[in-house]
């Protein structure tokens, strides 16, 4: 009897274990080769008088989307960050093939290792390091959970300084910011903010609220002295995208 109870019991805990590691092996990669996401935001993009250097009282409705695509490449897939305005490329930047292990998310680049392009399947309470589009590596902190409409959701949250000079570099749409050597440009007052609510079991974003409402602006890194303020701007996703992304999730979780 005894026996048979550890035969059981040995079996129970085999099955377990491979349950765990067929889910595991199965699980498709975070970034297929085919991934494209687009997010559609509204709220306020007002940009800077460029010869006075100062911002409009008056704020400007605006109409953004931010844009993620993977890019075929001789050398493998890269990954395209994009923010459009008006239909145009306001700000672009690219992952390089090696930058991003497409398989969880994770970076790649020695000193970046800890960071996430995505947030992984099954995300936990804890804080996670989020690098990709203008993002560069800032701490979300979990927060709390919270439901949207039905699905559960754990919200994540950063308010700080954010420094992001080379998004002003330009496009063929925009002619970008002249940065001199010695200045940088970053969210003034170092009020920048990013809420990000997460669906746990997919790792999917649902809703996202940003922006910085003090204003970018150069700035002379040696001395600190505000040069100019090129734009104040935040934005959330509008409620249609929100709807949308929850429509898809209900289809994968239940």
């Amino acid at each position: 009897m005894r026996k048979f109870l550890v035969i059981i019991l040995l079996g129970s805990i085999f099955g377990l274990v491979f349950m765990k590691f067929r889910s595991s092996f199965l699980q498709p990669p975070r970034l297929a080769s085919n991934f494209s996401e687009t997010f559609q935001f509204e709220g306020m993009v007002t940009f800077g008088d460029p010869h006075t250097g100062l911002l409009p009282v008056v704020n400007s409705p605006a109409v953004y989307q931010r844009v993620f695509h993977v890019l075929p490449q001789a050398s493998g897939q890269a990954l395209e960050d994009l923010v459009l305005l008006g239909g145009k490329k306001i700000t672009r930047m690219i992952w390089k093939p090696g930058d991003i292990d497409f398989k969880n998310g994770r970076h790649l680049r020695s000193g970046f290792e800890k960071d996430y392009y995505r947030f992984p399947r099954h995300t936990e309470k804890k804080t996670y390091v989020l690098r990709y589009s203008y993002l560069k590596g800032i701490p979300l902190q979990f927060v709390q959970e919270e439901d949207l409409k039905g699905v559960k959701t754990f919200l994540f949250s950063y308010q700080g300084k954010a420094e992001w000079t080379e998004l002003y570099r330009g496009t063929e749409d925009f002619p970008g910011v002249p940065v001199a050597q010695g200045q940088e440009i970053r969210c003034s007052e170092d009020a920048f903010y990013y809420r990000a609510w997460v669906e746990p079991q997919t790792g999917d974003i649902i809703k996202i609220e940003e922006g910085c409402p003090s204003g970018d602006a150069l700035y002379d890194k040696s001395t600190g002295k505000l040069l100019a303020f090129i734009v104040r701007w935040w934005g959330k996703t509008t409620d249609a995208d929100v709807h949308a992304r929850l429509e898809k999730i209900k289809q994968q979780i239940h």
